[in-house]
């Protein structure tokens, strides 16, 4: 667990410049430690460990929403996809990732905010 542990938080450091694959990857690191950390949680002292547990699904639950953003815009944005031949398809396609841009600032921000309060936390187990 500590080298997970270790290893989600090196990669969360550079989180502006992972690829979406390398995002992706984080996130399933992130959701290992979660299972891990929620197995030993009855041997850790108990604000502790729920501490740590609350960030780490708050953390999951962040990336998942950035995840499916950088995911959604990937498929907008691929040179071969269908819509880019019918006016009103590329119009919509366009509103949408609009729409993922506004809303993709907020949840940024609130994933940094997420990560430190993540960082501030002793892992349970220690």
């Amino acid at each position: 667990m500590e080298m997970l542990h270790a290893r989600v938080r090196k990669m969360g450091r550079r989180f502006d410049r992972l690829s979406v694959a390398e995002r992706h990857e984080l996130r399933k690191d992130i959701k290992r430690l979660r299972y891990a950390a929620e197995c030993f949680a009855p041997l850790c002292r108990d604000k502790p460990a729920r501490r740590f547990l609350k960030s780490l699904k708050a953390l999951q639950d962040g990336f998942g929403a950035l995840n499916d953003a950088a995911m959604a815009e990937a498929v907008l944005l691929a040179p071969d996809a269908p819509w880019h031949e019918d006016p009103a398809a590329s119009r919509a396609a366009g509103f949408v990732l609009g729409r993922l841009s506004a809303s993709l600032a907020p949840e940024q921000a609130a994933f940094v905010e997420l990560w430190q309060r993540f960082r501030s936390l002793s892992p349970c187990w220690r």
